[in-house]
């Protein structure tokens, strides 16, 4: 079974629904709510998404003013590709200088040249990671509709020359893998192809069928992997989770704020439409410690909030 890296226990879970921190200590922030793919059990890809729009810098310098009083690490994705966002090195830079310590993006690479990688290496990111699910052309595109695993490599590629010789520490590269049906095979040759490139870590996930909503499980059954040693589920139904993947402790609405590109602030990743709205941090002055938040977090406490039933955490890291 995939090993896993289970969550930090937070005092504040712990205690009164009352508690929650003054701001919060992470974020995540979606510059771009567009793709230039259509992964097959993606919110974008199935056509889920509502608030389509771009991040503008004015309105992302507006947030960033307000959390970076006490955020720390800030991530510039949730649902869409942040390279689209033609500001992205703009924003990276303007969040370093306001003393964001970690900022990373989670991008599927495609849209990278030369150029643009000088300027992602030299705008300070922290980290960045690459979505590639594939060792092969045929394999990747079975997933990731529309991708080129070819172009893909020799910009992870270039971007490591470029990396290397601008003698830059940072960022540092992630390559990942969801395991699947149609792809566990290549998890060897995975780990060979993108260790050889020089990537610094290679990532090998579960596969998540909610990620397009509870409603899409049966859809998305076909891409759990025959063996369960590679699944977070007990069963090739995906209903009941292994232990090891349970998590009695969830950080995410007492220590997160996750903005969609509209300013809508969501729960956590998986609440994609930002259905439990928060706030809106454009809009809203009170979008942290407000009554919405509270009710979430009591009903998290008490095991009735329907978004967290199915909700877990499978990675494993491979050095």
């Amino acid at each position: 079974m995939l090993n896993n890296n289970l969550p930090i226990k937070n005092s504040s879970t712990k205690k009164s629904n009352k508690v929650v921190l003054k701001l919060p200590i992470r974020a995540r922030i979606e510059i771009c709510r567009f793709c230039n793919l259509k992964c097959s059990s993606c919110p974008i890809g199935r056509g889920k998404i509502k608030n389509k729009k771009m991040m503008s810098f004015s309105n992302f310098k507006f947030i960033i003013d307000k959390i970076k009083i006490s955020v720390k690490e800030l991530s510039l994705f949730n649902y869409g590709e942040p390279l689209l966002n033609p500001e992205i090195v703009k924003m990276i830079k303007y969040a370093k200088k306001n003393g964001i310590k970690i900022v990373n993006i989670h991008t599927n690479g495609l849209l990278l040249n030369k150029k643009l990688s000088k300027q992602l290496v030299e705008s300070g990111l922290d980290y960045i990671s690459f979505s590639i699910d594939g060792a092969s052309e045929e394999t990747y595109k079975k997933y990731r509709i529309g991708g080129d695993f070819n172009k893909l490599v020799k910009n992870i590629r270039e971007f490591i020359e470029i990396k290397k010789n601008l003698k830059s520490r940072k960022p540092f590269i992630e390559a990942q893998f969801v395991v699947m049906k149609h792809n566990q095979h290549e998890i060897n040759k995975f780990g060979q192809i993108f260790k050889k490139i020089g990537v610094n870590k290679v990532v090998f996930k579960t596969f998540n069928a909610y990620m397009s909503g509870y409603k899409d499980r049966e859809k998305n059954l076909k891409y759990l992997p025959m063996d369960t040693n590679y699944s977070r589920y007990k069963t090739l139904e995906a209903k009941e989770l292994f232990d090891v993947y349970k998590s009695n402790y969830c950080v995410w609405a007492w220590e997160n704020v996750v903005i969609n590109a509209n300013g809508d602030i969501a729960l956590c990743c998986h609440d994609f439409n930002a259905d439990l709205k928060l706030g809106n941090i454009l809009h809203n002055e009170n979008w942290w410690d407000n009554n919405n938040r509270r009710k979430i977090q009591a009903r998290i406490l008490d095991k009735k909030n329907a978004l967290c039933k199915h909700c877990n955490i499978g990675v494993l890291y491979l050095n």
